[in-house]
Parts: C-alpha cells; structure tokens; sequence
C-alpha cells in the first residue's frame, strides 16, 4: 500500500498520482520521487566530497564490502520466506547488490534523498525499485517483508519517528535489519564530518526499537578485532585538525586487502552465531510482531 507523502491517504500500488489530493510522484527516470516540495529542497542530508567517495569506494572498502556480505547473510538466515525488501538509505546500492547475488528471486527497493547515489545504484541494480525519499518519510504501510536500514539512523534527528516510518512499511512479522555506530564516548571529527547526530550504545537502540513495537532476535557488535586500531585512530583525529574521514574512506595502498581479510573472518565467526561482545559498529535484527 502506498501512502501519498503530500496528504497522507492510502492508496493500492504503483499508482503516481494520488486519487485523493491529486499530487503527482514521477516515474519518467532512474528513480520515482516521492518527496514533497518542502523535502525537495532541502537535498541531501550528507553531501559533500565523502559522501561521493563513499558511493564510489563502497563495493571495494573493506568494511563496506563484508558489512554488505554480513546483511545479505542476515536476510538469507533471518528471513529466508522474505519476497520483497526496502533499504532504507541505500546510497550506491552496494548492500542491495549483495543481497541481489544472494537471493536473486527477491523483489529489492532503494530509498535515498541523495540523487547522485540513487543514479549509481541505477547502475548497480537496473531491475530494483529505486524511490527519492527520507527515513523521516517512508510512504508505503504493510508494503515490505524485510526492511534494512544500515548507518543511517544515526544522521536522523527524530530516530524513533523514523523506525515507526520502517515499522509501518514492513508486513506484519517482517523483518528490520538495522546497522549503527557505536560508542558516544568514540565521538570524534569523524562523527561530526559524517553529520551524525549520535553514536548509540546498546541499550538506547534496543530500547528505541522495541518502543515502536519491533521484537529483537539478536544482536552484535562487529568491527571488533580491528577495534583497538579503530580507537586509536579516533584519539588521533581528537588531536589532529585532520577529521580523517576521507583517509578512512581511503586506506592506504596495500592496506585495503589485509584489512579486508580480517574482517571477513570476522564475519564468518558472526554468521557461524557468535556474538562479539565489543565493536565499532552494532548490528540489530528484529521481527515485526503480528497486530490484531
């Protein structure tokens, strides 16, 4: 079911000009837009050179690459019935395309306010449905069966508001998959370069996700053996008039793989169940419970 952004009436499928109000989402593109006028405006929430290298390294960057492995993993497992899937905040399309290799018979979608990534996962994901939106606005209710949201979050002022949006799209006992840093006290020029707006700690992600109604199956740090070069690298930038964002986007030449390396291992142990204790990063999955 679609939810017309400008008025919020509900109406059946891929219909572009809502019966209500009349406002019209065009489909004549690479993506359909689904924002209003006042979110139009606004353009992205993370612009800048990062964010542009961001999309281009992800598919190469060696926690980008196994992050994306990791959910296409957590879908297989998780919610292997699943037919359809939204990520939310889909950048490049890196994670959607894994998840596509994964389970090619699934129905994928993107949503991104930022109109240079959705163009790139155009490239990536010609066959995918590839919406203009927010986190703050996702206008489909019961329309998904897994709903991913990975390092996004944390750019969302109004989280909560966000994982209601998500809750609502999702089909009753579907699935959310959702990735975060981790760690306020690991603020650093970095977080602040990246606009985010929090690091969480376990707990306030649990208890936000679960405030809206969402049923946790688990959850795990990952980034956990390279955390204590994760550490020290922050308490440098904290030293440094360098934020350090795009070095991290760029590791140095001969790093990227070794780096890689341990972090695949890393993943493997996390897919074989265990759960590490400590991480840069959190992963949390969650099922839909079944409304009345």
């Amino acid at each position: 079911m679609r939810i017309c952004p400008a008025c919020s009436a509900s109406y059946p499928g891929e219909v572009r000009v809502c019966p209500t109000c009349g406002a019209s989402f065009s489909s004549a593109g690479p993506y359909v837009d689904l924002t209003v006028d006042s979110i139009s405006r606004e353009g992205p929430r993370f612009a800048g050179k990062a964010a542009h290298m961001l999309v281009a390294v992800e598919e190469s960057h060696f926690w980008f690459g196994q992050r994306a492995l990791l959910v296409a993993n957590t879908v297989a497992t998780c919610f292997p019935e699943a037919r359809t899937l939204l990520d939310v905040g889909c950048g490049g399309g890196c994670v959607l395309a894994a998840i596509s290799r994964r389970f090619p018979q699934l129905t994928v979608a993107g949503g991104d306010i930022d109109v240079d990534a959705l163009l790139r996962a155009r490239d990536r994901l010609p066959d995918a449905r590839l919406y203009r939106m927010t986190a703050e606005r996702i206008p489909f209710e019961s329309e998904f069966d897994v709903v991913c949201c990975l390092d996004v979050l944390e750019h969302v002022e109004d989280d909560v508001s966000a994982l209601r949006e998500m809750y609502r799209a999702v089909r009753p006992r579907g699935g959310l998959i959702v990735a975060v840093p981790q760690y306020p006290w690991l603020w650093s020029a970095h977080d602040e370069r990246s606009e985010h707006v929090r690091r969480y700690t376990r707990t306030e992600l649990q208890h936000k996700i679960e405030a809206v109604g969402w049923r946790t199956l688990y959850t795990t740090s990952f980034v956990t053996i390279l955390f204590p070069l994760m550490v020290a690298s922050r308490i440098l930038m904290r030293r440094s008039m360098d934020p350090g964002t795009l070095r991290e986007l760029n590791p140095p030449r001969g790093m990227n793989a070794p780096l890689q390396a341990i972090m695949h291992v890393e993943r493997l142990a996390i897919e074989a169940g265990l759960r590490m204790p400590f991480g840069g990063s959190r992963l949390l999955v969650a099922r839909k419970g079944v409304t009345s």
